[in-house]
């Protein structure tokens, strides 16, 4: 049961395959697996699946395989972790930017205030009254 469908929209290649493991593959070495039969780089294959049936050795596997790294980043989406990274580097360049720009000054932006607070504030202005 091995398909291979071109997505010339998306410039992907669709897998659906099925590979014999005695355990249950991570998606790393499954990525492996397939970057070596397409001959691309394992940076350019995107695991969507790893499906086992019980008591048996064959897994299917849901992959694309994108032609270039501009591709992948285009039209997969990113995960939560690859958001948070990027959010974390982003923040220390503003950092560096503020340092760099006002000395070594680096401005702290209050929170707004949680709801609690915005009670505390209501009841306070009331007995004001």
């Amino acid at each position: 049961m091995e398909s291979k469908v071109r997505n010339e929209f998306f410039k992907r290649l669709e897998l659906n395959t099925e590979i014999e493991n005695e355990k249950n593959p991570l998606f790393d070495e499954v990525a492996e697996i397939i970057s070596k039969e397409e001959k691309k780089d394992k940076e350019l294959v995107v695991v969507k699946s790893v499906k086992g049936k019980f008591g048996s050795n064959k897994f299917n596997i849901k992959a694309n395989v994108y032609d270039s790294k501009e591709d992948k980043e285009r039209f997969e989406p990113k995960s939560k972790k690859e958001e948070v990274i990027e959010k974390k580097v982003e923040g220390e360049e503003k950092k560096e930017e503020i340092n760099v720009e006002g000395g070594n000054e680096i401005s702290v932006v209050p929170s707004p205030p949680t709801q609690s607070e915005e009670k505390k504030e209501v009841k306070e202005e009331e007995k004001d009254e």
